[in-house]
This record gives structure tokens, C-alpha cells and sequence, in this order.
């Protein structure tokens, strides 16, 4: 009888029971929540446990077993079940700075309770790194990793394929083409309502500034729930083009056709946009927030300014369109930021991560 009900455990669950297999040898990947930030998450730590050569059991119920290593692609998910797992836990923590915004609160002070409790917290960038370091828990269970890219789907822009590819969406050659490749609505609609963290109010008062200086200027939108920067857009008569690309694959094709791209959020994990844009050869004008803090450096491989420094933001971009850099020194610099930082660089810092988390040698 017992052996009749492995046998139908094994084909339901993909499993083997937790008597036939070593505990902690195992990486679980819990992702029940789907939204296209955790599934891409989910889809890069497949990718990496493929890398280094950690087994890994995708399953959404497998988190019902103990004495596992479990893997979260949410803070908010593992920072529920650490209070009662028996399990070895670690998560992403890439934004959520309490200062900002007081519900970040009770995730820190989550966190603070049950250092025990937590076996590794990835983050992607020094100034979330600080404040969960500020926690007192313990210095090697907090890895930084920036949020990162795989080199091999970028390459640098140039002259034929920005014509090519701008033909095929339609965008005139002569456009002055500024990007903005993000989710800034709230919710999963229209995205009529703004997300202000991500600065969409900003981006719009920096691209009426520059129409008025630039006629040519129009704006290359990608992602879900864009409608308050589309609305924006239409009401300061600026053209824009927008695609929701389902296949994010196709995203280095559109970076192709950028003349500029611009992050004004007020805070961010990353974004992923800082090392595309630089692998891109896409000239990138950022405020200091998230990973952007780290990899760029003002004027040297990019362009930074404060939060809400719009005058700062406005003077980078006239910068850019008005060509007075160095442009192809400061592109390879940008290139070679992207390429230190791609996923391939990574893979010792995510095998020193995954050392104290799977007993993936035994």
C-alpha cells in the first residue's frame, strides 16, 4: 500500500517523498503569485541553478515539505512562512526603503525578528543593502546581485538596424526618440492612475521641456499599464509609439532605435534598464535610484541626477541631443559596465549565495 501511494505521490508531485532524498540537497522555487516581475525572477533563478549546477524542484506545492531550501520570488510570501517553516528560506529584497513608505515597516521589522529564521536575502543594490544590514542580521546571509542582464541579447546599437527596425514600427528616421521601457501605472489595467514611485510625472515634465526645445521629439513606450504617461503624452500633443511586448526577448530591438533613454523614478530595485540601456549603447539619463546608484557613473558611462531634480534631468538630456560628450568613449564605458554585470559575471557571486543554502555537493 505504501508503495502504491509513492508511486502516485511521485506522478502527481514530480517528487520524490522527503525520506528518499537528502534534506537541504534541493533548491525549491515557491513563485505562486504570478506577475511578470516574479516569473521573471523565477525564470532567471532556473537559469542560474542550471549555471552552477544546483538541482533544482519547481513545484508551487513543494513548499508543504520540511527540511527544504526554498527559494521565494516574494519578500512578502517568505516573509509570512518564515514565521512557522521548518525550512531553509531566502528571497529577493530589491526595494522597499521604510523611509519612503511606512508599509516597508513591517517587512524590516519582520525581518528583525527572525534573523534565525532566514537563511539568505538577496539584494540588488548598496542602499537596501544598508538597511537590511541595519537589522542586525548577520553579514553573510545578505548577498548583493545586482539585477542583471544576459549580454549575449545586446548589442550595440548602430545606423542600419535603428533604420531597419524603425521602419517595421512605423517611427519616422528623423524622430528624436526618447525611451521609457517600464510598468509606472497602477494595477494590471489601463494604468490611468500613476505608480508616482516610479516617477511618471516627472518623465512627462522632463519630455515637455525638451519638445518644446526639440520638435522632432517623440517617445517609445513598452510595458503594461501606461495609460497615465500615454495620456500625458496626448494631451502635450507629443507623438509616442507603444508595445506591450509579450516576448520580453524582442526588448534589445527596441533599445535600438532609442536615441535616449530616461529613468526618472523616485525608487527602484533596479532597474533592469540601467545595464540594457548600457549594453545597448543607448545614451542613459538617470535619477540616483535603485542599482543605478552603483553602476553608473555621472558623465563617465551615463548620466545621474537627484530624485526630483527635474532642471538636473532636463540639462542631461539637452547634453545627449546636443551631442557635447564624448560619445564613444563614454559607450564603451557603458558596454563594458553591462558586460561586468551580466548574468555569466555573476555566477560566482550566486555560488557563494546558494553555499549556505542548498547542500547541492552531497
Amino acid at each position: 500500500m505504501k508503495s502504491f501511494l509513492r508511486e502516485i505521490y511521485h506522478s502527481f508531485t514530480g517528487l520524490k517523498t522527503p525520506s528518499e532524498w537528502v534534506p537541504y540537497t534541493k533548491l525549491l522555487i515557491k513563485s505562486s503569485n504570478s506577475d511578470w516581475v516574479l516569473d521573471t525572477i523565477r525564470t532567471e533563478m532556473l537559469e542560474v541553478c542550471s549555471k552552477i549546477g544546483v538541482p533544482v524542484i519547481d513545484k508551487r506545492y513543494a513548499h508543504k515539505l520540511t527540511n527544504q531550501s526554498i527559494f521565494y520570488t516574494s519578500k512578502y510570501e517568505a516573509l509570512d512562512a518564515v514565521k512557522t517553516t521548518k525550512n531553509r528560506i531566502a528571497f529577493p529584497y530589491y526595494h522597499g526603503d521604510p523611509q519612503l513608505d511606512n508599509k516597508f515597516k513591517i517587512l524590516i521589522d519582520n525581518i528583525k525578528d527572525n534573523h534565525h529564521k532566514i537563511q539568505k536575502i538577496q539584494v540588488s543594490q548598496s542602499h537596501i543593502e544598508n538597511i537590511i544590514l541595519n537589522t542586525g542580521i548577520p553579514r553573510y546571509k545578505v548577498n548583493r546581485i545586482p539585477i542583471s542582464i544576459d549580454i549575449d541579447k545586446f548589442n550595440l546599437r548602430n545606423d542600419d538596424k535603428k533604420k531597419l527596425f524603425r521602419k517595421k514600427l512605423g517611427i519616422s528616421e528623423s524622430a528624436l526618440l526618447v525611451g521609457s521601457f517600464q510598468k509606472d501605472g497602477d494595477g494590471w489595467g489601463s494604468g490611468d492612475i500613476p505608480k508616482l514611485i516610479k516617477g511618471p510625472d516627472i518623465f512627462l515634465k522632463a519630455v515637455k521641456a525638451l519638445k518644446q526645445k526639440y520638435s522632432e521629439l517623440a517617445v517609445l513606450l513598452t510595458g503594461p499599464a501606461r495609460g497615465f504617461v500615454k495620456n500625458g503624452l496626448r494631451d502635450l500633443n507629443i507623438d509616442y509609439y507603444h508595445f506591450k511586448l509579450d516576448d520580453y526577448s524582442q526588448i534589445s530591438n527596441f533599445y535600438s532605435v532609442l536615441d535616449l533613454y530616461i529613468i526618472a523614478s523616485r525608487e527602484e530595485g533596479g532597474p533592469r534598464a540601467v545595464l540594457e540601456s548600457m549594453a545597448s549603447g543607448v545614451p542613459l539619463v538617470t535619477t540616483k535610484v535603485g542599482q543605478a546608484m552603483d553602476l553608473v557613473s555621472h558623465k563617465i558611462n551615463g548620466w545621474m541626477v537627484e530624485v526630483e531634480d527635474l532642471d538636473g534631468l532636463i540639462g542631461c538630456c539637452e547634453e545627449v541631443i546636443e551631442n557635447r560628450y564624448d560619445s564613444k568613449s563614454l559607450i564603451y564605458n557603458a558596454r563594458q559596465t553591462a558586460e561586468k554585470n551580466s548574468y555569466n559575471e555573476q555566477i560566482p557571486l550566486w555560488k557563494e549565495f546558494m553555499n549556505d543554502l542548498v547542500d547541492y555537493n552531497k
